[in-house]
Parts: C-alpha cells; sequence; structure tokens
C-alpha cells in the first residue's frame, strides 16, 4: 500500500522524462532523465574524481525536492552514517541495500524517488533494475567506470533493448586546488552526452564538502547576465549581492525560492 506522499508524487510522475538535478550547469540544460551513468577516465582509482559525491549530490536534491526517500544498492558498501552526515543527508530520507536482487528490492520502487547503484561492475542484474525502473517510472543513478562501460557485459545489446533517454557524464579530475601549500580539493571536468547534446564544463570539487554548487550558480547567473561583476564584487540591479564565487545571505535566500 503506497502511502499518500508516494501516490500522489507517484501519479504526477508517469510524464517526467527530465528531471532537475539540483546542479545549475546541468539543469539549464535541461536536467537529467531517466537514466543517467556516470563514470571516469581513471582504472583502476588513481584519483578520486567525484563520482559517488556526484551522486549523493543528485540524490540529496531529489529528495528534498519530492519528499521521498531514495534507494542506494550499496554493493561496494562504502556509504556510512558520517559520509551522509558529511553530505547533508539525513540517514532516515535513504534506504540502503547490499543486494541487487530485484526481487528484494522492487516492492519498494514506488515508495522513492530516485535509485543509486553503486557499483554497476559489482550488479548482476543491471537490466533487471532499469527496467523496474521504467516500469515504476523512477529515475536511476549508475556509477561504473568507462573501461566497464565499454568492455563490460552492460553493452550495445542492453542499451537498445530499453529505448528510454539516458544521459552518460564522465568525470575527470584536471588539477589540484590548493590554499597556500594545503590540497583542498581538485577542479574536475564533466563531460555530459545525452539527448540534449554533448557539452562539458569545469566545476570545482572540495573534499571536505561535495561539489562547490554556489561557485557554479554564480557562473550560471553571470553567464545568464542576471548578475555582473566589477572586479570580484557581484551585482545585481546595481546592487551588491556578494563577493568572488560567494553571494551574500539575502540574495542567496532570494535565488533558493526562484
Amino acid at each position: 500500500m503506497l502511502s499518500k506522499t508516494a501516490h500522489d508524487y507517484y501519479e504526477k510522475k508517469s510524464k517526467e522524462i527530465f528531471f532537475s538535478s539540483g546542479i545549475p550547469t546541468i539543469d539549464r540544460q535541461g536536467g537529467l532523465p531517466r537514466v543517467t551513468e556516470l563514470q571516469d577516465l581513471h582504472y583502476p582509482y588513481k584519483i578520486a574524481s567525484g563520482k559517488t559525491v556526484l551522486a549523493l549530490t543528485i540524490l540529496k536534491h531529489r529528495v528534498e525536492k519530492t519528499t521521498l526517500p531514495a534507494l542506494y544498492i550499496d554493493l561496494e558498501q562504502g556509504i556510512s552514517k558520517k559520509t551522509l552526515e558529511l553530505y547533508g543527508i539525513d540517514p532516515e530520507n535513504l534506504l540502503v541495500t547490499t543486494s541487487s536482487e530485484v526481487e528484494s528490492i522492487k516492492e519498494v520502487f514506488q515508495e522513492v524517488s530516485i535509485v543509486v547503484i553503486d557499483s554497476v561492475a559489482s550488479a548482476e542484474n543491471v537490466m533487471e533494475i532499469l527496467r523496474a525502473s521504467y516500469y515504476f517510472k523512477v529515475p536511476v543513478v549508475m556509477i561504473g567506470q568507462l573501461r566497464y562501460f565499454i568492455q563490460g557485459s552492460y553493452g550495445a545489446n542492453e542499451r537498445k533493448y530499453i529505448k528510454i533517454p539516458r544521459t552518460t557524464i564522465t568525470l575527470s579530475s584536471i588539477e589540484s586546488v590548493r590554499k597556500a601549500t594545503t590540497t583542498i580539493g581538485r577542479k574536475i571536468r564533466l563531460q555530459v552526452e545525452g539527448p540534449k547534446g554533448s557539452y562539458e564544463f569545469p566545476m570545482l570539487f572540495y573534499f571536505d564538502r561535495g561539489f562547490d554548487l554556489e561557485a557554479d550558480l554564480v557562473r550560471y547567473l553571470l553567464e545568464a547576465g542576471t548578475i555582473t561583476r566589477r572586479g570580484s564584487a557581484l551585482f545585481c540591479d546595481g546592487q551588491s549581492i556578494g563577493k568572488g564565487f560567494r553571494l551574500n545571505q539575502d540574495f542567496k535566500e532570494i535565488v533558493s525560492k526562484v
């Protein structure tokens, strides 16, 4: 039996093909489709590119927007309560399972707003999960590696089988972000290929607090002409609203409401 919140949402989401990721640069390109693949150019792992953090960023925004929990299929067993707290995710809003057996998790698909598979390389039933998500119209974010997507069992035939829009986001580490002699993060390039076209953009990634979404928002507003820059100062309609890539709290509240 569906909860009232899930029932109301389920009635609306049947027509939803693209959804908001919560990341300004991606959303201004039309958002994400129901299937999103996150991969990087490093195999095996050399430098963290932020795939899991990007997935958690999308998950958090989705949960806050729909008020429904998320399902995290943690096959790598890398998600902890400390990790969730670090990125501001309430554990109460997250259903975590270490099994990819569809029969054991399919019953919760109608109650969740998004499904994350971490990682595709460890999942034995990727196609069954995609079929279930397609049937229940739940967005899926799949974490993997470029090498696996090219050579693994989840290949061209399976991609063709389910004819639904999908986006592939490839993350690559560009350079370190340093403060004095200390590395505080990395600059990550995101290359996006999907039904809305192909594009790429850099985003600052901080290891201690995830992606710098405020800096991304400032870049978006500058490109859109909503705000202007004079030196390091930011202005909107002639009034100072921030400095560098940081906005005043009052203006951030206005933007968040919009």
